[in-house]
């Protein structure tokens, strides 16, 4: 389908791999994201888009949340 199927024109593959680059940048720089969903992702001869996306985000915790942990 990304190459045309059924008379369509094939999609911007270039701008579908800078859509993927870009969510994995964002996972890797939000670790606190742990659900990331995009749904439809529609890809076009023109360009990419996510036509919906859903983001949960978990909160980390605390520094002194983190020490009372280690603590005997």
């Amino acid at each position: 389908m990304l190459r045309g199927a059924r008379g369509r024109e094939p999609a911007d593959l270039a701008a579908l791999s800078h859509l993927v680059r870009a969510v994995g940048d964002l996972l890797a720089a939000v670790p606190e994201i742990s659900e990331l969903d995009l749904n439809p992702v529609l890809c076009g001869r023109d360009g990419c888009v996510a036509a919906d996306w859903r983001i949960v985000v978990q909160n980390r915790p605390s520094q002194d949340e983190e020490c009372a942990e280690d603590s005997p």
